[in-house]
């Protein structure tokens, strides 16, 4: 708010618009200000001075730049003390590098400054009449500077939580940097004072919403612990095995240090998540420990795995260098077909047989199949919790509709499913001391699904030999017979594909 003198002054000079300053009577005569030669300091206020010489400018002009002066030293007191004093506000809270804290003060610094001088006043003038120079004191109060930096300063780091808050929630980023970047937020969120921000947003909005995120990330930063942990206990069994003279213990320890590196890719599937690279960390260590037993061809297979179904470019590249520095011989090929196949996967198996219309558990091809395929290191998945009665429902809508799994299997990975639908027929045997001879005619339902997809399906029809044991026996060596026809079809699917 101008003062009446200064509007006086102001009238006169509108009436003097066209007066030259060297007449030096445009303003009323009066004593020199101290101001104009001792520190300008107002309570309660900034205060800026200005002058201006007359040279050939007209009175307004001259005014003016003068006025222009006293703003620009005013912008340099404030600029002085707000950046003192968001500098120790910043530097003893801040995450961020000396680099980032130096640019932060400085565009706040000049933020609050231009604002701050929509509420400057022009506190006084004076005349220098002898040597014909303007001088100009303005000022603006220090409680609305102060408020204003408060308001920029917390609207500052609510921007920063922002984007620490987005970093976390970034799934191309890693666990670690996404910890990380949550953590920051958090600090953020106990500094800033959202009543002065005059906003929509509160606290305890911003809580829920780093809290929701938090429970999520907190189940991966457990498994990566828990994969590091389980990494120094295989890297504590190799020092052992490579320290010991006794060839059995070597090759234990070896053994053990292996199961470790599984059970971090167990826990951490290659190509499942994009921000998890725990599981081709195992996988490289494992094939360094083959490498140094001399099996080259095992090295090779866990190179290719992250080849194929890593997600990471820089693990796939490092899988295809790695590939040029191993071999496999032709014998090995089958071997590594299953183990490319399975090794590292987890799967789950779901068998039952509907004989007469009665459904029950068949447990013998799951049994035969699972442990055929966990010595290619195939591991072992959650039970799938379905009855035998929804298992044999879902095969038969199999057989007519590929897609019948996927509400109820996607997701789940590999699951094997065999299903027999017949009959079991009875003879009267003489030469048979229990009496009669069993025999299990009707069709074999198999089916290998990936998440809820078909990847491998064998069907038929066919009628087992005749067993003189019991219907149960019978139903044992067809399970037998089952898994064997399975092995060998899906290897020649393997082979084709």
């Amino acid at each position: 708010m101008f003062s009446k003198n200064v509007l006086f002054i102001l009238l006169i000079l509108s009436l003097m618009s066209g007066a030259h300053a060297e007449s030096c009577d445009f303003l009323p005569r009066a004593m020199q200000p101290e101001w104009t030669f001792e520190a300008p300091a107002i309570e309660g206020f900034y205060v800026g001075v200005g002058l201006a010489e007359a040279e050939d400018l007209s009175a307004n002009e001259q005014m003016e730049r003068a006025k222009q002066s006293a703003l620009s030293d005013l912008s340099s007191n404030i600029r002085v003390s707000v950046r003192s004093s968001l500098s120790l506000d910043i530097k003893q809270k801040t995450l961020s590098g000396d680099e980032e804290v130096e640019k932060n003060v400085r565009q706040l610094t000049e933020t609050i400054t231009e604002i701050s001088l929509k509420d400057v006043e022009i506190d006084s003038t004076w005349l220098d009449r002898k040597r014909c120079i303007v001088w100009v004191r303005v000022k603006v109060s220090r409680d609305i500077v102060d408020e204003m930096g408060r308001r920029e300063l917390n609207a500052a780091k609510l921007s920063q939580l922002d984007f620490h808050y987005e970093q976390a929630r970034n799934k191309k980023s890693s666990a670690e940097e996404r910890d990380m970047a949550l953590k920051q937020a958090y600090v953020l969120l106990d500094e800033i004072d959202f009543k002065v921000l005059n906003g929509n947003q509160s606290k305890r909005y911003y809580q829920r919403l780093l809290d929701g995120l938090g429970s999520s990330l907190s189940i991966k930063m457990n498994a990566i612990q828990e994969a590091e942990k389980l990494r120094q206990q295989a890297e504590s069994l190799l020092l052992k095995a490579s320290s010991t003279s006794d060839a059995d213990q070597r090759k234990k320890y070896t053994v053990d240090a292996i199961a470790k590196l599984k059970e971090i890719i167990a826990t951490n599937p290659i190509g499942e998540r994009d921000d998890v690279t725990a599981g081709e960390a195992a996988l490289f260590k494992i094939a360094e420990v083959e490498k140094a037993r001399n099996n080259g061809c095992e090295a090779q297979l866990q190179y290719e795995i992250v080849r194929d179904r890593s997600r990471s470019e820089d693990w796939i590249n490092k899988s295809m260098q790695m590939l040029d520095t191993v071999s496999c011989t032709r014998k090995d090929h089958k071997t590594r077909a299953w183990r490319k196949a399975f090794d590292g996967i987890q799967t789950s198996f779901l068998c039952a047989n509907d004989l007469h219309d009665e459904v029950d558990d068949w447990d013998k091809p799951c049994e035969n199949v699972a442990s055929f395929l966990q010595s290619y290191g195939a591991l072992s998945a959650t039970k799938i919790n379905m009855n035998s009665r929804e298992v044999v429902k879902l095969a038969y809508q199999l057989d007519s509709n590929a897609n019948a799994a996927k509400e109820n299997l996607g997701g789940k990975g590999r699951v094997l499913v065999f299903i027999a639908k017949g009959k079991i027929k009875h003879r009267d045997n003489p030469k048979n001391p229990m009496g009669q001879d069993h025999q299990f005619t009707g069709k074999i339902y198999s089916f290998l699904l990936d998440n809820g997809d078909v990847e491998f399906r064998d069907t038929y029809t066919g009628t087992g030999g005749w067993n003189p044991v019991s219907e149960e026996m019978t139903m044992e060596v067809m399970g037998l017979n089952v898994a064997k026809r399975w092995k060998s079809r899906y290897f020649e699917h393997i082979k084709n594909n």
